[in-house]
């Protein structure tokens, strides 16, 4: 790991994420990092405003579109996009070293909704564009991707994975820590087809096992 801030470096990689996705006229609203030292040179990073209901994201016995609604409804979110998809972004750092982080992305429709669409529809009279969102049918999508030094176990706990649609045993080796503006730039690409060529942040070397690396696992350049 660089001698540098590491602290530093998280805060200005979440900063660019978020330049990212504004620059790209996807937000609708961004909160402020909340950074907290618990204790001494050991911090945690999340958004301002997080409490026990984000919590909701771990149940693995209720409907999505569930959990979307409640996030949504105790803005317990980084990013909020227009079609109110969601980004969280977290972080704990200890002794100037990245220990735990947690990146989420939670898309209630498969279908690309361009803000224009979503204007019109929220303008018309007697229209609750919550309820009608939800009502509207789709194909929700949830992406979490964690990274844990302390619980880390060789191939069903590797320190970096992804899980898919919050199954329990669902945990993808990937190369290393992932930089929260490589993270927005995949969303971009794969949820929203939108191309880019852009500069990504790396912080952290490779984290993934030589065991881990003759599975089904995500690598890049």
């Amino acid at each position: 790991m660089s001698k540098k801030n590491i602290l530093k470096v998280v805060k200005e990689d979440i900063e660019s994420a978020k330049k990212l996705l504004y620059n790209y006229e996807l937000v609708l609203e961004m909160k402020g990092e909340s950074i907290k030292e618990f204790s001494n040179n050991s911090y945690s990073i999340t958004w301002a405003g997080k409490d026990h209901s984000s919590n909701i994201i771990y149940d693995k016995d209720i409907e999505l579109d569930f959990i979307i609604k409640e996030l949504l409804k105790e803005h317990q979110y980084s990013v909020l996009l227009y079609d109110r998809s969601l980004i969280q972004m977290e972080f704990i750092i200890e002794n100037n070293e990245i220990v735990k982080q947690r990146l989420l992305f939670i898309k209630k429709h498969n279908k690309i909704w361009t803000k224009e669409e979503i204007v019109s529809i929220s303008s018309l009279p007697d229209i609750d564009f919550f309820d009608y969102f939800f009502e509207n049918k789709g194909i929700p999508t949830m992406i979490r991707i964690d990274y844990d030094v302390k619980k880390s176990k060789d191939c069903s706990h590797p320190i970096s994975h992804m899980t898919i649609s919050n199954h329990e045993t669902c945990r993808i080796p990937i190369k290393s820590l992932i930089s929260c503006t490589k993270f927005v730039s995949m969303i971009l690409y794969h949820f929203y087809d939108i191309k880019q060529d852009i500069k990504t942040m790396e912080y952290v070397g490779d984290t993934i096992t030589e065991n881990e690396k003759k599975m089904f696992h995500i690598d890049w350049n």
